[in-house]
C-alpha cells in the first residue's frame, strides 16, 4: 500500500489534508489547484500531470507542489 497525502491550502488559510491508501496498481485522477501538495508517505508514488512531457515519480518522504490547476493522474 501506498499513502499519499494531499494538501490544500486555499480557503481561509485553513489547511485541509486527505490521506489516501492506494495499492500497487491503483489508479486515481485529481483536479488540484496551484500550490496544492503531494506527498509520498510509503511507497513510491508516480504522478501524470496533464500538458506536462515528463512524469513525476516521489519517494517515501518527498512532496511536489502543483504549480498551476489542473488534473493530476
Amino acid at each position: 500500500m501506498t499513502a499519499t497525502h494531499l494538501y490544500s491550502t486555499h480557503e481561509a488559510a485553513v489547511s485541509t489534508r486527505t490521506v489516501l491508501c492506494l495499492g500497487r496498481t491503483d489508479l486515481l485522477a485529481v483536479p488540484l489547484q496551484a500550490g496544492d501538495s503531494l506527498r509520498s508517505e510509503r511507497g513510491t508514488v508516480w504522478i501524470t500531470v496533464d500538458g506536462l512531457p515528463q512524469d513525476i515519480l516521489l519517494e517515501p518522504g518527498q512532496a511536489h507542489v502543483v504549480p498551476e490547476a489542473g488534473a493530476v493522474n
